[in-house]
């Protein structure tokens, strides 16, 4: 049976507020990029949401983009504010 649950990959684990308007996603440490240009950061995923976020109509989550309405790097996490509430992983 197939589930929309994620599973941790680039992210070694994430955390819902207690509010769930925000999802904060801790980057692992050690992930590196092919040919050379370095470690994986917290902003090179910001980076790559906003690009989704620009063309959101051709994205498969351009309902989940369209929730996002800031996004702040803290060390290696990033934090994803949400307009909505959060729905367990359905909505995210």
């Amino acid at each position: 049976m197939k589930t929309r649950a994620p599973i941790a990959g680039l992210a070694e684990r994430w955390e819902i507020s207690e509010d769930a308007k925000s999802l904060t996603v801790y980057i692992r440490k050690g992930v590196t990029w092919q040919k050379g240009w370095g470690e994986l950061s917290a902003e090179d995923v910001k980076y790559t949401i906003e690009r989704c976020m620009e063309d959101a109509s051709v994205n498969t989550m351009k309902a989940e983009l369209k929730q996002i309405t800031s996004m702040e790097i803290l060390d290696n996490k990033l934090v994803i504010h949400l307009k909505a509430l959060i729905q367990y992983f359905g909505g995210i």
